[in-house]
């Protein structure tokens, strides 16, 4: 019995190690593919020494670390999977007709180059503009990480006008490195557009990021409602893992300032 247990952790634990290290390879490194990583190597070193950790775990200080240690994962566990249920139940694929302008958030490039992801948002957003009878005003919100040879915003037009959007119609808000900063941009630009006149927004991203993209647009000042793309199947783990630990951020720092 105590060899099943070593062995099923120490598989569960080379998946996880192994899928850190493709989405690293495949995408960039974060902390939603990194820790996947670190909870493989634990996983794997409490299957190899399985059996010394369940005689130091009888008694002592042992004992006190395992009741903790594991009490802590559960207590992480369950709130993962509440934070993914809450995610998926407002995860919106759908935008409402009649919006007088999209805002396409960045997530990040290849060099140059639109991530699959990304290029996920900016063929939602095309496919909205093309069904729209009045065609809305795109906005692509991005600036140029320190990996990225030219600002997400240039990138992403340069994806639509391939598309055959015309570039009249798409506006570039190149200054943002975050969410709140991508609508908080936008707003500012939108703004100007239409001469403080009334207007409707869509937002695009993915699935995953919709409902605190969501928060983070009401906070900014627009009454706004997404559009959910979807994400590499590759990518969905890391998807949730990074995005839990925003919705973290996002409670601690952000839903209070």
């Amino acid at each position: 019995m105590k060899n099943k247990k070593s062995k099923f952790f120490i598989i569960i634990g080379c998946i996880a190690l192994s899928y850190s290290i493709l989405t690293c390879i495949l995408a960039h490194c974060n902390i939603g593919t990194l820790f996947p990583g670190a909870l493989g190597i634990i996983f794997c070193v409490y299957g190899f020494f399985y059996a010394q950790f369940n005689q130091w775990s009888k008694k002592g200080f042992g004992k006190y670390f395992m009741l903790y240690a594991k009490f802590g994962f559960y207590v992480w566990l369950i709130s993962f999977l509440a934070v993914t249920a809450v995610l998926i139940q407002n995860s919106s694929k759908e935008g409402p007709e009649g919006a007088d302008a999209i805002i396409v958030l960045g997530a990040g490039l290849n060099g140059a180059d639109v991530t699959p992801t990304l290029a996920f948002r900016l063929d939602k957003a095309a496919e909205y503009y093309f069904s729209a009878q009045k065609k809305p005003v795109i906005v692509v919100s991005g600036g140029q990480g320190s990996n990225e040879l030219v600002p997400e915003s240039y990138a992403m037009k340069q994806y639509l006008l391939k598309c055959n959007i015309p570039p009249e119609m798409v506006l570039e808000e190149s200054e943002s490195h975050n969410t709140r900063q991508n609508f908080e941009n936008s707003k500012v630009l939108l703004d100007s557009y239409f001469q403080s006149k009334p207007y409707i927004i869509l937002y695009v991203t993915n699935e995953f990021h919709t409902f605190r993209a969501g928060k983070l647009a009401k906070k900014a000042g627009f009454t706004a409602s997404g559009a959910g793309a979807k994400s590499s199947p590759y990518m969905i783990a890391n998807d949730y893992f990074r995005e839990y630990f925003s919705i973290l951020k996002y409670i601690a720092l952000d839903h209070f300032s």
